[in-house]
C-alpha cells in the first residue's frame, strides 16, 4: 500500500484492496463528547479562558459559525468578541448536548446534536433556545480540541415537507 503524506496531513492511499480495514487506535466517544461538555461548562459558567481551551484556534482550519448572522470566527479575537457579546447580555447561561451521531476517526471526529441553552436576561426573563449543532475536533497530541463548531437553527416559517423556505 502507497499513501501519500505531506507533513502531519494524509492525503491519499493507491491500491488499497476494498476490503482491507485499517488499523485505528481506539478513542472512546465519551473521550470525544467531554470536549463538547468542557466547552458548555465553561460557556455556562462565562469563563473565557476554559473556552478558548477547548478550540485549536491557531490551526488555519479553525471556524465558529454562530446562529448570529455577524457570528463568525476564523481566530481568537473574533472569537472572543462573540462570546464576551453574549455574556454581556445574559445574567445567567446553563447548557447541555444532546448527541446524536459521534464518528470518530483519528486524528479527527464528527459530532451531531442538538445544544440546549437556558439563558436568564437581566429583565426579561428566560429563553430556552435548542440549535443544532455540527463539530469538527481534532487530536493534537494525546489532547481533543474543536477544530470548527457550527450552530444552525431550524427556520420555523418553513412549512413540513417542504425543501426551501417558502417565499
Amino acid at each position: 500500500m502507497a499513501c501519500s503524506f505531506r507533513k502531519d496531513v494524509f492525503l491519499s492511499c493507491k491500491n488499497v484492496a476494498k476490503t482491507q480495514i485499517l488499523p485505528l487506535v481506539q478513542t472512546p466517544k465519551k473521550t470525544i463528547t467531554a470536549v463538547i461538555d468542557r466547552y458548555l461548562s465553561a460557556y455556562s459558567a462565562q469563563n473565557m479562558e476554559g473556552l478558548l481551551q477547548v478550540f485549536l484556534i491557531e490551526d488555519p482550519g479553525f471556524y465558529f459559525l454562530g446562529t448570529g448572522v455577524d457570528e463568525r470566527a476564523s481566530t481568537k479575537v473574533e472569537l472572543e468578541q462573540i462570546f464576551q457579546l453574549h455574556f454581556s447580555q445574559a445574567k445567567a447561561l446553563a447548557a447541555k448536548a444532546e448527541y446524536m451521531s459521534v464518528y470518530v476517526h483519528p486524528p479527527f471526529a464528527f459530532l451531531v446534536g442538538e445544544f440546549m441553552f437556558r439563558i436568564g436576561f437581566q429583565e426579561q426573563g428566560e429563553l430556552v433556545f435548542t440549535p443544532r449543532f455540527s463539530a469538527v475536533l481534532r487530536q493534537v497530541g494525546s489532547n481533543w480540541l474543536i477544530q470548527q463548531l457550527h450552530y444552525s437553527v431550524p427556520w420555523l416559517e418553513q412549512p413540513l415537507n417542504l425543501a426551501f423556505p417558502a417565499s
